[in-house]
């Protein structure tokens, strides 16, 4: 009888893939703690809104977003399904923010025009 994990559907190995992934995990940690730590002065600018929002946008990083990626890439590595599934749904949800982080920069801005995507 074969095991579940013999079932799953890799086909190559995820060695690049697992270094990608760890190297966002360790930047989402430097670049969290950085802005945790920076607050007001000068990493996210002038404005009190804006700086609030990216704080706890950095504390959701770290609490929230960060465990998530790394038990996510843990259970793969074991060759679990759960892992497999949850891992790019957590790349794509560390990724999204991004669109939305900067279209709010430029649009609280009072230097530039504001954009619309």
């Amino acid at each position: 009888m074969k095991s579940p994990s013999a079932a799953l559907p890799i086909k190559r190995e995820l060695r690049l893939v697992y270094a990608i992934s760890l190297a966002i995990a360790l930047l989402i940690i430097a670049v969290s703690i950085v802005g945790l730590v920076s607050g007001a002065s000068g990493l996210y600018g002038d404005e009190q809104e804006l700086i609030e929002w990216f704080r706890g946008w950095d504390a959701a990083n770290l609490i929230v977003e960060l465990p998530i990626l790394l038990g996510s890439m843990w259970l793969a590595r074991r060759r679990s399904l759960v892992g497999l599934l949850l891992w790019p749904g957590a790349l794509f949800y560390v990724l999204y923010p991004t669109r939305s982080t900067s279209s709010a920069r430029r649009s609280m801005s009072s230097s530039s025009p504001t954009y619309s995507w």
